[in-house]
């Protein structure tokens, strides 16, 4: 059964006066489904639907001297409210006529300055409750790279921290659809399955290593910038050799998933 539209209501407000007798309308509102029609001497409307609740399921059924005063009774909440006392204001107001998408929070520590950045990501329509659990069960210790997965909202390269879901009215423009986004995180999960068939508890990282050497070197020149200068020069010809007498800063940072070609084209350990 479809869900009523802004564009239904209208319908049923200029069309339903010059249906046939007992001409019908049915259509899905707030988890209830509804059956409006015509009576057969053409004098009144009716509104006919079973309500769903978790405590009770109730049944009913109303007469209504014409279709605005029905639209009425339905977008007050099946009459239990008077919140809206016309129906053109209703329509234009009610929750149920404006188009919500799913949006990620996500979050960037940034350690040497101790700030924490909050980002989002509104998807091109709505993830339900199981393609969430996908997304989070695709983390990496709660954590992903925003830009392994499509999105290009944070710091590039770094890992995010997913804070939630929610939902909101605003447009979002080119992105990706709820299964695209699933699909991408499942790819950047495991998309590396591609490249082995390796099935054990291990997965592969691109880990960035950098093993910095530092030492004082003795460069005569005319100015401090030209010393510069001529000791990069002398680097880039291996002119300049390392003694004993040198410091060595190693560091290693995990910075994405590996991929299937990064499995297939790079050495691994």
């Amino acid at each position: 059964m479809q869900k009523l539209t802004e564009e239904m209501v209208r319908s049923l407000v200029k069309k339903s006066p010059n249906w046939n007798n007992s001409e019908t309308m049915e259509f899905q509102f707030e988890g209830c489904d509804v059956e409006f029609f015509k009576a057969q001497d053409n004098s009144e409307y009716c509104m006919h639907g079973i309500r769903k609740d978790k405590k009770c399921t109730r049944e009913f059924t109303s007469w209504f001297d014409s279709p605005e005063e029905a639209v009425l009774f339905l977008l007050n909440d099946f009459g239990t409210t008077k919140r809206f006392s016309n129906w053109e204001n209703a329509v234009l107001r009610h929750e149920a006529f404006k188009e919500y998408f799913s949006r990620l929070a996500f979050s960037y520590y940034d350690e040497e300055y101790e700030e924490t950045t909050l980002y989002y990501y509104i998807v091109n329509g709505n993830l339900t409750a199981e393609q969430q659990q996908t997304i989070i069960s695709c983390l990496d210790d709660g954590q992903f790279v925003p830009d392994d997965v499509g999105i290009d909202n944070g710091e590039w390269g770094k890992w995010h921290e997913l804070e939630g879901f929610d939902r909101v009215s605003e447009y979002p423009g080119d992105a990706m659809t709820p299964e695209e986004l699933v699909e991408s995180f499942q790819k950047m999960y495991a998309g590396w399955h591609d490249a082995t068939s390796d099935v054990s508890d291990k997965r592969p990282y691109l880990v960035e290593v950098v093993d910095r050497v530092t030492q004082m070197t003795l460069v005569w020149a005319e100015s401090r910038g030209e010393a510069e200068e001529k000791a990069e020069e002398l680097m880039n010809q291996k002119a300049i050799t390392f003694s004993g007498d040198t410091s060595h800063e190693c560091r290693a940072e995990a910075q994405h998933i590996a991929t299937a070609e990064d499995v297939r084209n790079m050495r691994n350990y």
